[in-house]
């Protein structure tokens, strides 16, 4: 047994299912029938064992580097091992191998997400470790960001954007973090198909960000905020809600989002709605104070 601390990344799935990569290139997963956190074993002969579909495995063990949700559900997921492999597993645990229609080779250290939002509007981005953007897939709102409504299967790098250090995806759109810390966006935002980037001017000084549907959120200097995509109206988690730094975030859905604490590590849900915060079961406790 030992405790879930010092999380660097997590993903929540749905209202059910979470996933948290440690610093130390674990992965852990709970919901469904596991309450509690139990480890995603990813093995170099392309082995998976988790909860709820453990098999016995002989590979050895690969570290994680990066993480996201494939399309928000239930335990898709894809994840980058420290051998530049590209994971994208479905919840029946059946491993489906590199993503289609890309032509680039994922390695060590570089981040690539694979969200599909809906059968309208699933695309792709890519984030390189040179701080660029790749996009391709659908693009009837732009969320290419190549200046035209028209999709492409073949990875191209988004052009006008300075370096990005995180990327996420929504429902028509996409979302980039800069190194200095400022907010991009592109596709549909606040009634507009934005075909080029657009910096959100309203943001700055932000760490960290997350997407759900057409609601996205983000750590802004020592405040978490959060908009929707149709009216781009920025607001804030009252900071008596939120009396700890927080280090990442997560939304789960346009409701609900996990925080985790940047004092501890621990892990937190807190719905958008209600503002009330549960913190989620791990293992060993934690060494956390109460929120």
């Amino acid at each position: 047994m030992r405790d879930i601390l010092d999380a660097r990344d997590i993903v929540v799935h749905d209202n059910y299912y979470s996933t948290v990569l440690l610093n130390d290139g674990t992965l852990w997963a709970w919901g469904g029938e596991s309450s509690r956190p139990e480890q995603i074993i990813l093995t170099d002969k392309r082995e998976v064992s988790r909860p709820g579909a453990r098999t016995e495995v002989t590979g050895e063990l690969l570290k994680v580097t990066a993480i996201s949700s494939r399309d928000g559900w239930s335990y898709d997921l894809v994840a980058i091992t420290e051998d530049g492999g590209i994971w994208d597993f479905n919840q029946e645990n059946k491993y489906i191998g590199a993503i289609p229609n890309t032509n680039i080779k994922a390695v060590a250290g570089k981040r690539f997400y694979n969200v599909n939002t809906d059968v309208s509007s699933r695309h792709y981005l890519a984030l390189g470790d040179d701080g660029r953007v790749w996009a391709w897939g659908d693009n009837i709102y732009g969320q290419l960001g190549d200046g035209s409504l028209t999709g492409n299967d073949v990875p191209a790098q988004v052009a006008g954007l300075p370096e990005i250090k995180d990327i996420a995806i929504g429902d028509k759109y996409s979302l980039a973090l800069a190194s200095d810390g400022t907010v991009w966006t592109w596709g549909e935002y606040n009634g507009v198909k934005e075909a080029n980037p657009i910096k959100i001017d309203a943001l700055e000084n932000v760490s960290a960000m997350s997407s759900y549907g057409g609601r996205s959120s983000a750590i802004q200097g020592s405040s978490v905020v959060y908009w929707d995509h149709d009216d781009g109206v920025i607001e804030e988690i009252p900071a008596e809600v939120l009396p700890f730094p927080v280090r990442n975030i997560s939304l789960a859905d346009t409701e609900k989002l996990a925080l985790i604490r940047d004092d501890c590590g621990s892990v937190l849900e807190i719905s958008l709605s209600s503002f009330e915060i549960k913190e989620v079961p791990l293992i060993g406790g934690t060494k956390c104070s109460a929120p």
